[in-house]
């Protein structure tokens, strides 16, 4: 048996994250003046409810795919009983 299904699945996690940093570093980014932050805190509560929710949207994508993967290679067999 070997490793290569786990990796991807890995793989696709760690992509799901990367995506997820790289949209909360969009979204969270403001014209600086000079000498100051450029990553600033959300001004609303709403906004830290979405970060929430689309980190929970993102691992659950990442756990359907690996589900999907683990399934069709026939790692995974569910009883139909």
């Amino acid at each position: 048996m070997t490793i290569r299904y786990p990796m991807i699945n890995v793989g696709q996690g760690l992509l799901l994250a990367g995506a997820t940093v790289a949209a909360l570093a969009m979204g969270l980014r403001s014209t600086p003046e000079p000498g100051t932050l450029w990553l600033r805190t959300p001004r609303r509560r709403i906004a830290f409810v979405n970060i929430g929710m689309g980190v929970w949207a993102l691992s659950s994508t990442a756990y359907v795919l690996s589900l999907h993967l683990d399934q069709r290679t026939g790692r995974l067999k569910l009883s139909s009983a």
